[in-house]
């Protein structure tokens, strides 16, 4: 990891953190009621944007995780056997890093972490075949 400058200047291919006072402000967005946006990574994009003094520990390989196409867990639909559809929850995949870090199961306790699932690998993967990642927009 370096410092990018006017002497050392992004190339096409590299993925850039910006460290910002203000998430929310520099995406072009406000705040939600109550809450504050930590970060944002667009996917398929080389930019992530953390907000100054958060977890960057966790906060950043979420946005990353954002950057690389993977949707938050509770966006997401499971299919069950019967062929119906219903979203995840909170309590599905505990630990994984695509659970908000306020996001809380329904026994109280903290849902997200670091893991992340085969199919959210092999989404990553399948969007990276078909040129929808890594497409070179750091603004």
């Amino acid at each position: 990891m370096t410092v990018a400058s006017a002497s050392n200047p992004l190339s096409k291919g590299d993925h850039a953190l910006k460290i910002v006072d203000d998430v929310a402000s520099a995406i072009g967005q406000q705040d939600p009621p109550g809450g504050n946006i930590e970060g944002y990574g667009p996917v398929g994009q080389n930019v992530v944007y953390l907000e100054k003094g958060t977890n960057y520990s966790r906060t950043g390989p979420h946005e990353l995780g954002h950057s690389s196409g993977l949707a938050h867990i509770k966006d997401l639909m499971e299919t069950l056997p019967s062929g119906k559809t219903r979203p995840y929850t909170t309590d599905s995949f505990p630990g994984n890093l695509m659970h908000q870090s306020q996001d809380m199961n329904s026994q109280g306790q903290p849902a997200a972490g670091y893991s992340i699932e085969s199919f959210q690998v092999k989404e990553m993967y399948r969007l990276y075949k078909a040129g929808a990642l890594n497409r070179g927009r750091q603004q």
